[in-house]
């Protein structure tokens, strides 16, 4: 009894070591990395989250996609007063791999995605463009079918910022107008922050965060008539990363 204990222990004590190394991460990141490092399986990951969330040493993370994890002020307290009951060799396992996997995690939490199906063939890329917990930028996208989605979802953090610099451009600069554009754009207070919305009947649909309320006013006023021609350059865009991904 006394040794499952420590097994426990020293379980746990290893997830809040890797939280410590890699940062806030999502629960499939967090299982990716186990596997990588073998450190843990799915079923002792799940477990230890769970206690180590009842305990309030992991907080969970508001995040478009997927639940993200980050150690508290407790958790991290007990890793670093504890950090020596991990064996040495298990600690450089993680060690190892903990530097290119924060990075990766970082890159993956900033811009997530993921597929909405509607059936009959018919899917929404939905795309996220993260500051801190913030969406500074979401995006529906109509797809005709799957099949792009694997590189799309893969490969969307590659152009995120570029995407959000062309929307940008189009709600607030100079970009020509297209009258032949339909939809909606309506305002709403969003924390300290304005978010303008508007959505299209084709499915397209955009969200963005604004310091301030006469910016997004503007740009609400502008989405019906530059939409159009925002979701042709958005998915030339996309179709141009996924083209040289295939060509990589």
């Amino acid at each position: 009894m006394e040794r499952r204990r420590i097994a426990q222990s020293e379980t746990r004590l290893m997830l809040l070591y890797v939280l410590l190394k890699v940062g806030p991460a999502s629960g499939q990141q967090l299982e990716q990395f186990m596997a990588d490092t073998n450190t843990m399986n799915y079923f002792d990951l799940q477990l230890n989250l769970i206690s180590l969330l009842d305990d309030g040493a992991v907080e969970k993370l508001p995040h478009p996609v997927e639940t993200v994890y980050r150690l508290t002020d407790s958790g991290r307290f007990t890793v670093e007063s504890y950090i020596n009951r991990l064996p040495v060799s298990r600690r450089d396992e993680v060690d190892l791999q903990a530097g290119a996997a924060k990075e990766n995690f970082l890159r993956e939490l900033e811009a997530p995605a993921k597929l909405e199906r509607l059936g009959n063939g018919q899917n929404n890329a939905l795309l996220y463009l993260m500051q801190g917990n913030e969406a500074l930028l979401e995006l529906r996208l109509p797809l005709n079918t799957g099949e792009r989605w694997p590189l799309l979802h893969k490969r969307w953090q590659r152009c995120a910022a570029a995407a959000y610099q062309k929307v940008i451009l189009a709600l607030t600069g100079a970009a020509a107008r297209d009258q032949t554009a339909e939809g909606i754009a309506v305002l709403e207070r969003h924390g300290p922050a304005w978010a303008m919305s508007g959505e299209r009947e084709d499915g397209f649909r955009l969200k963005l965060l604004f310091a301030e309320q006469r910016a997004a006013a503007e740009a609400a006023g502008r989405f019906p008539h530059v939409s159009g021609q925002l979701l042709r350059e958005l998915k030339s865009m996309l179709d141009g990363e996924i083209t040289a991904l295939k060509n990589d």
